[in-house]
């Protein structure tokens, strides 16, 4: 039995029906053999593959549980009832099998919500794609891990060569038994006698961290300063979730990503935001909508040490980022971007990654869940401001080929969260000479995101255009 983490914990009671908090990666997968195996055939090698390795990811055969009222703090444990048979499942796609209907399944998939009762994860082998293909989604509730912690799980399903590596065999697995609610209650009996002082030692911490950044932001020049977190506008892709998710994904070159970059002085990170508020000009272009104020995206962070690389959980912190969308400049937009995300960098390093776990011991899981529910049942986000319009992260990934039970990973698509007052999620993945942005959008709030996919690409195409225009005479 292992305590969630406050951070854990927070995706677990933030999560409703209609914002399940999960995220996913897409493999799409090419069959390397001279004569084509059928669909069956390489299931049963995908299957074979995480058979034999699932006891490397001990918590994919350990669920959470959680005592009455949140009395007290959730836990994770050994699932006695685990099977692969309700984690491993086969899907097909209608012909001709495009990769707009693999978009559409995807959607669908992320629509559902995942259920304590069981371990928080599947993957669903999915055939029927053009050309021979086959795709592998894996879907992982956010209290398992983060976007480097996901990374991880999945390389001990990939391999460095067509033919898998040999593994430790699994020893016999003998489930440990599952806690009693009083077994919870009395385990947890000291921590909720502390809970009082913990509460107090995080609103100290967080007041502190409050105090230090105003002092910070004092000693800046107006023009360096961080964004507020109070700075988004309200606009039609932030209000209340609804339950129903769209999916879409762009590949970009990495090479002529990292040209604009380095032509334009700017990180590859800097190039995907500038590429967002471009693609977010013409989107709300396109619906008449006037903007008065720059969109801000919010942008999670790793604080993972280089020495808990393989741990598993969340290690995050989150800047909050100007898009300087109110700037016609590309070039200018994009040097207002990149000071934006310096100047929230430099304030994270001040205040420290400390305060967004505090933030989580201050409220409760089970208020915090009151709470969520109520806002969200009320439709309360419809009325407040949002924190901020978009959500944007960045995993980094492998520029060498991977390969998953015997098959060719071809490319791999990303897919993020979205949550409370945020629309639309951006996350952007490097694998091998390509960056692919996968899209995650709220059905109400972002029917178009087809046409948000394609601004994307247009946005890209203008970043280029500038940097050819910065080394013209």
């Amino acid at each position: 039995m292992q305590q969630l983490s406050p951070l854990d914990a927070a995706f677990v009671a933030f999560e409703t029906e209609g914002a399940p908090l999960h995220v996913a990666a897409v493999l799409i997968l090419e069959d390397p053999a001279k004569k084509k195996r059928s669909s069956s055939e390489v299931f049963a090698m995908i299957e074979r593959l995480v058979a034999q390795r699932v006891h490397l990811v001990p918590v994919m055969r350990q669920r959470i549980i959680q005592a009455p009222l949140g009395a007290a703090p959730p836990v994770r444990v050994d699932d006695p009832d685990f099977s692969l048979d309700n984690h491993l499942t086969r899907a097909a796609l209608p012909e001709p099998g495009g990769l707009a209907a693999l978009e559409s399944y995807v959607g669908r998939i992320m629509s559902r919500p995942m259920f304590l009762d069981r371990p928080l994860w599947e993957m669903l082998f999915i055939e029927g794609l053009e050309d021979g293909r086959y795709a592998l989604m894996a879907r992982f509730h956010h209290a398992v891990l983060d976007g480097i912690s996901g990374a991880h799980i999945l390389s001990e399903f990939f391999d460095l060569a067509e033919e898998p590596r040999e593994v430790t065999p699994p020893a016999p697995w003998h489930p440990a038994p599952v806690p009693s609610q009083q077994d919870l209650l009395s385990g947890a009996g000291a921590a909720w006698v502390r809970q009082p002082l913990t509460i107090l030692e995080a609103i100290a911490r967080t007041a502190t961290s409050i105090i230090k950044a105003i002092e910070y932001n004092q000693k800046l020049g107006k023009a360096t300063k961080p964004t507020s977190i109070l700075a988004a506008p309200k606009t039609s892709i932030n209000g209340t979730i609804s339950a129903q998710r769209i999916y879409a994904a762009v590949d970009l070159p990495y090479g002529e990503v990292k040209r604009v970059g380095k032509l334009l002085k700017h990180s590859v990170t800097d190039i995907v935001l500038g590429v967002t508020a471009g693609a977010l000009i013409k989107l709300f272009a396109a619906r008449g909508e006037a903007i008065p104020s720059d969109l801000v995206a919010m942008v999670p962070v790793s604080t993972r040490p280089a020495s808990e690389v393989g741990s598993l959980g969340n290690q995050i912190s989150t800047m909050i980022v100007n898009l300087a969308t109110t700037e016609h400049d590309v070039g200018k937009r994009l040097d207002k971007i990149g000071r934006s995300a310096h100047a929230a960098k430099e304030q994270d390093g001040v205040v420290g990654s400390q305060m967004v776990v505090d933030l989580t011991r201050i409220l409760p899981p089970v208020v915090a869940n009151l709470v969520t529910r109520g806002a969200q049942n009320a439709k309360l986000f419809d009325h407040v401001p949002p924190v901020s319009n978009v959500l944007v992260s960045s995993v980094p990934g492998p520029d060498f080929a991977l390969w998953c039970g015997g098959l060719r990973i071809e490319r791999i698509r990303p897919v993020g969260p979205i949550a409370a007052t945020i629309g639309l999620n951006i996350t952007a993945l490097r694998y091998q000479d390509s960056i692919s942005l996968g899209f995650l959008g709220c059905h109400r709030l972002v029917p178009d995101l087809s046409d948000f996919a394609q601004f994307v690409e247009g946005a890209f195409l203008e970043l280029q255009h500038a940097a050819d225009a910065s080394t013209a005479p």
